[in-house]
């Protein structure tokens, strides 16, 4: 038996014992105007002519998903302009040590979880690295989930939805060639994990939890720009619906800046 046999028998053996593998394919995408989805307004930039790094614009994105112009809007960006499209956004605390790394835990808003990502580092995308420890702080009770994710061994928490039990990380895809990030949610009451997206490393989820704004990430690019570049997409994940929705079109750069006020 060569080593492509064996590998085959370890993943199949993995899926045999209730790894959610079909959450390894990306939550589907839907139409915004066919569902009569209604988003929290938020704030943008968009660059319509990406190789030019000074022609981005502001936007007013509303509830149904139009991006309408904000002439009068005089806030700093939240990002350098030459930043979006040539990197990855990893938060300040990503990296722990080379080989094993586990994040501090994230409390869960009603104190009821704390949850925390153990990985190890490997030279390729495993499926078996990559786990979730989660303690119910009121029973102590503790259990750890392996996360089906195809990943190299780099993975955080970003944060957990305000009055539900999910909870949204990020896992690292690919190699030293090309690097991306996936979003990833979990539900602790269903046991049930969802590969939102590749992103750059930015989401943001709406006050009452309603809706994630990601940012695509290099992987999913299609738009075949000068090298060192890609597109950078708005998309919007309902957290009801379990559904994305691509805001922004291409050929362009974008992203979020923040929610509108009420």
């Amino acid at each position: 038996m060569n080593f492509n046999q064996i590998k085959l028998l370890v993943l199949l053996s993995l899926f045999s014992f209730g790894c959610d593998h079909s959450a390894l394919n990306y939550v589907p995408y839907r139409d915004l105007i066919e569902d009569q989805c209604s988003l929290p307004p938020f704030y943008a930039w968009e660059n319509n002519n990406p190789e030019k790094t000074d022609s981005f614009q502001p936007l007013l994105i509303d509830e149904k998903g139009n991006p309408g112009t904000a002439s009068n809007f005089k806030e700093k960006p939240s990002k350098l302009f030459n930043q979006v499209g040539t990197r990855l956004f990893y938060p300040p605390k990503a990296s722990a040590v080379s080989d094993l790394k586990e994040s501090p835990e994230s409390i869960s808003p009603d104190g009821k979880w704390a949850v925390k990502t153990s990985s190890v580092k490997t030279f390729a995308d495993d499926l078996d690295n990559d786990h979730l420890m989660v303690r119910d702080t009121v029973t102590g009770a503790t259990k750890e989930v392996m996360v089906p994710a195809l990943s190299n061994g780099e993975m955080w928490p970003v944060f957990w939805h305000p009055r539900k039990a999910l909870i949204y990380f990020m896992v690292s895809i690919g190699d030293d060639k090309g690097r991306s990030l996936e979003l990833w949610e979990y539900d602790l009451v269903s046991g049930r994990f969802r590969n939102i997206g590749d992103t750059n490393g930015d989401a943001f989820i709406s006050p009452d939890g309603s809706w994630i704004i990601w940012e695509t990430g290099p992987t999913s690019d299609m738009c075949h720009l000068k090298q060192g570049l890609h597109c950078v997409f708005l998309c919007g994940y309902d957290v009801v619906r379990k559904a994305n929705y691509q805001i922004t079109t291409g050929p362009s750069i974008s992203f979020f800046q923040r929610w509108k006020a009420p």
